[in-house]
């Protein structure tokens, strides 16, 4: 098909097509051995061809043609190809926490999920193969567009929703919802960053409310006390082991003034900064205790020297 009008799609500041998320198409001959982006959690739509899937923490499975799996992010995994392969892939934009939350309820997931640990192949019905050969005809026409890919893959959860039973849903995408690795990683990579819960959440694309109950559910505590905790220890131990002066720390540690850093300071860790940096003070017990803290110690004593 000829595309007519083309450039308005691909001047999108955010176009498909320079980025690894969305839709693509992949076509493979028979003997190779693949894998997809350990980064990205996946939905694989297989037209043509077949598949068998191996990995680490799952068993071996089998996909043939018009058939369907996921692959979640860090996932160690490989991908033999059978028979010549066609299919479409999406890397899914976004964060896929949401992108599960949308097919099946958070709270049904958030059962299921904890006693399942397989991946398997799901038959495609019609209208998802209808739409899975659509997206390989933009793919191929290079309509790349990210408000395409983004509203295709909104209606895509809306398909599955529509059209298949929730318990199918929840066996198929269970192991795509319990794998929280990238979202730990990236918690632990923001601490350093000091930032609220609101921009943490627009970090990981996510809204408030799904940010707070996943890291309530990942670090068993909520996250206003894991940040509050993280900006105690990086303070203490700024003053306690710099002589970076006070003005340039609160600025370093995202307070809005000097003045807030002090009260910040009496708050958690009983005194002030000056007194803090004199020696008056020990460690607080509750930066000495929680299991939860010590990787985070780990992950900041290279930022604070």
């Amino acid at each position: 098909m000829k595309l007519m009008y083309l450039n308005r799609h691909a001047s999108c500041p955010h176009y498909i097509g320079s980025s690894p998320v969305g839709f693509s198409v992949v076509e493979e001959e028979a003997g190779k051995n693949q894998s997809f982006n350990p980064s990205f959690s996946t939905l694989a739509f297989l037209l043509k061809g077949k598949l068998r899937i191996s990995g680490v923490g799952f068993e071996p499975f089998m996909v043939e043609d018009n058939q369907m799996f996921v692959m979640p992010s860090h996932l160690d995994h490989q991908i033999e190809v059978l028979e010549d392969a066609v299919g479409v892939r999406l890397y899914i934009i976004g964060n896929h926490l949401d992108f599960c939350s949308r097919i099946v309820s958070e709270e049904q997931m958030r059962r299921f999920a904890k006693n399942h640990s397989q991946l398997h192949a799901l038959p495609m019905i019609p209208i998802v193969r209808t739409f899975a050969e659509q997206m390989e005809t933009y793919t191929r026409d290079q309509l790349l567009c990210c408000d395409i890919h983004t509203l295709k893959q909104r209606e895509l959860s809306a398909i599955l929703q529509a059209y298949y039973k929730p318990t199918v849903l929840r066996a198929f995408l269970a192991m795509l919802y319990r794998n929280d690795e990238s979202f730990l990683d990236k918690v632990m990579e923001l601490a350093s960053s000091y930032l609220n819960i609101e921009q943490m959440a627009e970090r990981l694309n996510m809204s408030r409310s799904t940010f707070i109950r996943n890291f309530t559910d990942q670090f068993k505590e909520s996250p206003s006390n894991w940040l509050n905790r993280v900006k105690t220890r990086a303070l203490f131990d700024e003053l306690r082991n710099t002589e970076v002066p006070l003005e340039v720390i609160a600025a370093k540690l995202k307070f809005a003034s000097q003045q807030s850093m002090t009260t910040f300071c009496r708050k958690n860790i009983g005194a002030t900064p000056l007194q803090v940096r004199a020696g008056d003070v020990s460690v607080p017990t509750k930066l000495m205790s929680g299991r939860e803290l010590k990787p985070m110690m780990t992950t900041l004593r290279p930022v604070l020297g």
